[in-house]
């Protein structure tokens, strides 16, 4: 015999929630065809677009105040070892303290080599990181005005600029080109560094590169 809660069977009230999950399943309306293509392409300038980005101009001088503040300690700890070098030439080595004082510079010089190679790491890595975090950042504005404007393809603009005068180098740069001609009524380079400044200035700022 089944169990019975409030005079309803265990087994009649499950088919009965399992038919119904089937039947909401099935009812759900179907998800709505994508638009169809309009054929329109558009063209971004994606150096000029970086360059112009207030993100960008804040994240450079966030780098720039960090290389200056680097430099001034690079060259303390380079007058450091200096200093502890020109003790060291000039006692003789057959002074007690000579060791001593020997091991001193070799630490010193470790740990500068240490110091600069982890500051050298650490700037790339977080440039590194910031310069994809922003190209995701143009990305996403470049496709909101598309989807507004109704482009389907947007295209990576760049004026050519022959890299010398060595042939192989000038083939080369052409063939690396994916667009050879565009029209500037099809750029939208001004309205996505618009869209993105206007987004980020309304933000509170942040500093961006996180290092000691």
């Amino acid at each position: 015999m089944n169990r019975s809660f409030s005079g309803v069977s265990i087994g009649v009230l499950i088919g009965a929630l399992g038919c119904s999950a089937v039947a909401m399943l099935f009812a759900q309306p179907k998800p709505s065809s994508p638009s169809p293509a309009t054929g329109k392409v558009a063209t971004v300038d994606v150096v000029r677009t970086f360059n112009e980005f207030q993100r960008q101009k804040d994240l450079d001088d966030e780098l720039k105040q960090i290389r200056e503040r680097l430099e001034l300690e690079n060259q303390t700890r380079q007058q450091k070892i200096d200093a502890v070098r020109a003790t060291v030439d000039a006692m003789d080595p057959a002074d007690p303290n000579y060791g001593t004082k020997l091991r001193e510079l070799q630490q010193l010089q470790i740990d500068y080599k240490v110091w600069f190679e982890t500051m050298q790491a650490g700037i790339a890595r977080e440039v590194a990181v910031w310069t994809s975090k922003i190209y995701v950042e143009i990305s996403k504005a470049v496709g909101e005005l598309a989807t507004q404007q109704g482009v389907d393809v947007v295209t990576y603009r760049e004026e050519f600029q022959p890299p010398g005068l060595e042939p192989d180098g000038v083939r080369n740069a052409i063939r690396q080109r994916k667009v050879v001609w565009s029209s500037d009524a099809c750029d939208l380079t001004q309205q996505v560094v618009e869209k993105l400044n206007t987004a980020y200035r309304a933000q509170p700022k942040q500093k961006m590169i996180q290092m000691p």
